[in-house]
């Protein structure tokens, strides 16, 4: 069962990450206060048994690999009164399982079935949290690539801390808590192929403001969505750069003001000015194009950065 469970939650195999408690209570939400630690070591397989025995400090494994790939990603939904029966709901249908963070929030984890690119993985996570109504959510992987090969990203703590005596269980149908080796059975029939999640899209129904309709006027749908939901901490500067595309493509001479503008508006928080300089310049350093059909409202501009070279 241990063997299965870290093939699961397989990440980096050069470092891993431990919480521990400090024993002081925060004030503003009687909180347990605990310290992050990033230990460059390998995650054993005695560390996840330990994870699933109960044994302290809880296991957190960094989900992008060495090589950008991943297995799981993660919409961390960092909210203590979660109706977590309404978001079984609202995932129903979907490739995801519901877990219980160890504050009470919610994990909403994909699992595939071999390693594909974060980005990827980063893509369709975003969409579903736009989707479920939550897409200021932190995402695991936080990152598409790797910053440098030092560098080692950010880790999640693994559920089933105790395994079956655990309080980070998955969900049930019903909302009730998966017995661990159920868990284990389960994720043969949710995890997917690389196939199956590049091929998996949702339609994500946009609202738009009266006096924001002139924004959007003949703007690609996925690009679309990412903004009406606020684009966050994460992917800025991706989709920084495909809005530049379509604003040179709108405005001619003008697109540069209108990318400050843009940026101001809808993304959360706003890059800095000279990271929108930046992007301006590689924009107009070369006459990028759209490969997408624009009947599709998936979120595949972030990726479409990743593989400019071959969409081009």
């Amino acid at each position: 069962m241990t063997q299965k469970f870290r093939e699961i939650f397989d990440g980096l195999r050069s470092a891993y990450g431990i919480t521990t408690k400090t024993g002081q209570i925060r004030a503003r939400d009687g909180k347990h206060e605990t310290k992050n630690n990033i230990i460059r070591k390998e995650p054993t397989e005695d560390l996840y048994k330990k994870h699933i025995e109960g044994e302290e400090p809880a296991l957190g494994i960094i989900p992008i690999n060495e090589n950008n790939l991943c297995k799981w990603g993660c919409i961390d939904i960092d909210k203590y009164d979660l109706n977590h029966k309404e978001l079984i709901q609202k995932t129903k249908g979907l490739p995801t399982i519901l877990f219980r963070s160890k504050s009470g929030g919610g994990h909403l984890f994909i699992f595939t079935k071999e390693w594909v690119p974060a980005s990827l993985m980063r893509l369709k996570l975003k969409m579903i949290a736009a989707h479920i109504g939550h897409g200021g959510a932190e995402i695991y992987p936080k990152q598409d690539e790797k910053r440098s090969e030092k560098s080692v990203g950010n880790y999640l703590n693994l559920p089933y801390f105790g395994g079956e005596l655990t309080t980070r269980y998955a969900f049930t149908e019903k909302a009730e808590a998966m017995p661990f080796a159920e868990f284990l059975e389960h994720y043969d029939s949710v995890a997917l192929t690389k196939p199956e999640l590049n091929d998996f899209e949702i339609k994500v129904k946009t609202k738009v403001k009266k006096k924001d309709e002139g924004d959007f006027e003949g703007i690609p749908p996925c690009l679309k969505t990412l903004l009406m939901n606020k684009v966050t901490e994460g992917g800025r500067n991706n989709v920084l750069f495909h809005l530049g595309v379509y604003l040179k493509k709108r405005f001619g001479d003008k697109w540069k003001d209108k990318m400050t503008i843009y940026n101001n508006k809808y993304f959360e928080p706003p890059l800095d000015f000279d990271e929108v300089t930046n992007t301006a310049e590689s924009v107009e350093s070369e006459e990028y194009k759209y490969k997408c059909k624009m009947n599709l409202c998936t979120l595949i501009v972030i990726q479409w950065h990743v593989l400019w070279k071959s969409l081009v």
